[in-house]
């Protein structure tokens, strides 16, 4: 979407888990949006999409309002797998640490508490970990009603 008005991409994309993608030239995307104008309101709503999905990682996992814990719960949500919803990318404590803007050794003290919790466990892949879904929601929902 960023090519369709600059020339050039302010992001790079670094895959998780096995990908399929399809390129499709901008020449062609343009010349779409030009002779197709009932594409632009498909495009511009998946494009909003995208945005939307990027505004509410930051509002829920960046914003400092909730104690690390909190946040790595709610991150590990978000990494779900659609395959296996018990399932979650498994993230550095590097990357976790700058998703949420806390420190690696503060994210690692977090997920350690969740692992005592049995509320994340390591599964049979390096990965991902597995994570008890509903018992992540209910932390949230407590920590959610308390504030």
């Amino acid at each position: 979407l960023e090519a369709l008005v600059r020339p050039g991409y302010d992001h790079t994309a670094i895959t998780l888990a096995p990908t399929k993608i399809c390129r499709i030239p901008r020449t062609l995307v343009e010349r779409l949006n030009r002779e197709t104008p009932r594409l632009q309101k498909p495009l511009f709503e998946h494009w909003y999409a995208a945005l939307a999905e990027a505004d509410a990682w930051l509002a829920e996992l960046a914003a400092g309002h909730a104690d690390v814990k909190t946040r790595v719960a709610r991150l590990l949500l978000r990494l779900r797998t659609e395959e296996a919803p018990g399932r979650a990318i498994r993230l550095s404590l590097e990357d976790i640490g700058a998703i949420l803007g806390v420190a690696p050794e503060s994210a690692s003290r977090a997920l350690g508490l969740l692992r005592r919790s049995n509320l994340l466990t390591d599964a049979d892949s390096r990965y991902h970990w597995r994570i008890d879904a509903s018992g992540l929601a209910a932390l949230l929902a407590a920590h959610d009603q308390e504030n």
